[in-house]
């Protein structure tokens, strides 16, 4: 019966043992929060189980904003700036306080502010914001004589444009007509009405090709160059006044004529212009009253002496 006792009390150990250890190997339990996160170890009593007074460790963690209360918070600031400008917009676009009463043209000689205003296409009485810029600039520089235009709203009921025009340099003889042309080479206007400006002969540019708001063609483009050059060497030393034409036919030999003066000046090519027109101008001064030709239309570097030919 002893022995059977003491058997007994063996087994019980043992099984209290294997509790122990069992309980001694289990893993730690975690409990993870948004905010903490908290570790437990459990500990057996002497009966086997978990002890109540357990040993606590208490991590803090950094506390995150969730990203879609973020996303919100962006979504509605940007929906409320969005409403505003719409709400804004209505209010300019509808408003009677911005519909437009006056238009002011500047910078305009040649051609007059009410075909300006006109070719605008700008409505009186129609709202400011409804007329735009870069519409408005289209259709004035339908006019060739604009070669560039500005416009500002000027709140809240004007509208201000702004016009350069271009100059007419010279006059092509046509058939029966002149195209008049700036220094761009751009046809402007043609015409039967004469101006006291230069006419240009021996252009290429085709009758039929001569359009107005289009361009001479190459060719003409660069003799273009060449007379600027003549004209602006003469300017320089005050004959340009005298210049009625210049024949440009033959690019190896520019010829002036000064139709007042009763003088033909042969010019050569465009080689020492400055120079050339330095002897045109003292040779004038030397022949004052007598009709003839100038020659300075040869090499002036190997030699030739400019010289005037008396007309018989």
């Amino acid at each position: 019966m002893a022995h059977k006792s003491k058997h007994a009390e063996e087994k019980n150990k043992k099984t209290k043992k294997r509790a122990v250890e069992n309980n001694t190997a289990q893993p730690k339990k975690t409990m993870k929060t948004s905010t903490i996160e908290v570790q437990i170890n459990q500990m057996p009593n002497q009966t086997g189980q978990p002890n109540n007074k357990n040993q606590k460790k208490i991590k803090k963690v950094q506390k995150v904003k969730p990203e879609n209360k973020k996303n919100k918070s962006k979504l509605l600031k940007w929906f409320g700036i969005i409403g505003l400008i719409i709400v804004v917009g209505i209010f300019l676009f509808t408003t009677p306080l911005f519909n437009v009463t006056e238009i002011e043209v500047k910078g305009n000689s040649t051609v007059n502010s009410e075909e300006i205003k006109s070719l605008s296409q700008i409505k009186l009485n129609e709202n400011i914001f409804k007329n735009i810029k870069a519409i408005i600039k289209e259709n004035i520089k339908c006019n060739p004589y604009i070669e560039d235009v500005e416009v500002k709203r000027i709140l809240p009921n004007k509208i201000q444009i702004t016009v350069q025009e271009r100059t007419v340099k010279f006059m092509l003889k046509l058939l029966d007509k002149y195209a008049y042309i700036n220094s761009q080479g751009y046809i402007l206007e043609i015409t039967n009405q004469t101006r006291e400006i230069p006419i240009i002969e021996g252009m290429s540019t085709l009758e039929e090709e001569m359009i107005v708001g289009k361009r001479l063609n190459n060719e003409d483009l660069n003799k273009l160059e060449t007379i600027l050059k003549i004209v602006s060497s003469c300017e320089e030393n005050e004959i340009s006044k005298y210049i009625t034409s210049i024949n440009a036919q033959n690019q190896s030999e520019y010829i002036m004529i000064f139709a007042e003066k009763g003088i033909t000046v042969h010019l050569g090519n465009s080689t020492n212009l400055d120079t050339k027109i330095l002897y045109v101008k003292a040779i004038l001064q030397a022949e004052e009253g007598n009709e003839g030709d100038i020659f300075v239309n040869g090499d002036l570097n190997n030699g030739f002496q400019p010289y005037f030919r008396k007309k018989v």
